[in-house]
């Protein structure tokens, strides 16, 4: 989901409190480097950003005599089951700060605790396209055929897959029950948005072809730009279509977003101790 990872954003921040640890608080800690945007981008979880869910994690790490964290264990993320305590723990080793001293000389101790906000940036509106006059009801339906024939369905369908295909193939640390919902939902979605785009360009087509030339293209079962004599009318067609692409792209993101949270609660809200055993 590299599409996303310019606009990471990691907020971090030292807390003090009481632990577990017999190491001190550290309160005031000097970073010397912490994670950036594309260290963000990698350690995000696939399914969350697919879900285009943000989250939180706070992990809870020693600090050793050069400054690295080490012993880092998951306090809490939420939404839970969704991967952000993994994935705060992978970014870990991305902090250093400067060694406490003593005599002047570094030394190994201190805790610190560290809130790691995961967040997508806003979605860009895409513009907004001139409303098609309702075509007529038998171009229409003869335009339907010729976006049957065209196999338009089959193609989203194909596109869409191969971004669920990556998902089901890669590694992930999501709970199993989420993970089944998150993948029936983008299956439910990719139907429903194959749906959307079929009878778009079917309406598209209804307003730029002649019934006949809509015909033409049912039989032949090739894409207008087959027949030098719709090279005109197809371009337009394609640049009407094309124009619709982003707005497609943004529509299937929100749709799933929504399918999957009506079934699932995945706001951020109450923080979640994550299973035993989560600690690097």
């Amino acid at each position: 989901m590299g599409w996303r990872g310019s606009g990471l954003v990691c907020a971090v921040a030292l807390v003090a409190g009481s632990s577990a640890w017999s190491a001190p608080a550290i309160l005031n800690p000097d970073w010397l480097k912490k994670p950036n945007g594309e260290d963000l981008s990698d350690a995000y979880p696939a399914i969350a950003s697919t879900l285009s869910l943000s989250g939180r994690a706070v992990i809870r790490c020693l600090v050793d005599a050069r400054g690295g964290l080490r012993d880092c264990e998951v306090e809490s993320e939420s939404p839970a089951g969704f991967g952000f305590g993994e994935a705060a723990l992978s970014l870990s080793r991305a902090f250093i700060m400067r060694p406490l001293t003593v005599a002047g000389t570094p030394v190994e101790g201190g805790e610190v605790r560290i809130p790691i906000a995961f967040r997508l940036p806003a979605e860009d509106m895409p513009e907004a396209q001139p409303t098609d006059p309702p075509p007529a009801a038998a171009s229409l339906t003869l335009a339907r055929q010729a976006v049957i024939a065209l196999r338009v369905m089959d193609a989203v369908r194909s596109n869409l897959a191969t971004d669920l295909h990556d998902l089901q193939a890669r590694p992930s640390v999501v709970d199993p029950a989420i993970r089944a919902a998150a993948l029936t939902a983008y299956r439910e979605t990719m139907d429903a948005t194959a749906q959307t785009v079929t009878e778009t360009m079917a309406r598209v087509y209804a307003n730029t072809f002649t019934a006949q030339q809509l015909r033409d293209i049912a039989a032949s079962s090739e894409p207008p730009e087959g027949a030098a004599s719709y090279a005109s009318p197809q371009g337009l067609a394609m640049r009407l279509f094309d124009a619709r692409v982003d707005g497609f792209n943004a529509t299937f993101r929100a749709g799933l977003h929504d399918r999957f949270c009506s079934r699932w609660p995945c706001a951020a809200g109450a923080t979640t101790p994550p299973p035993t055993g989560a600690n690097r």
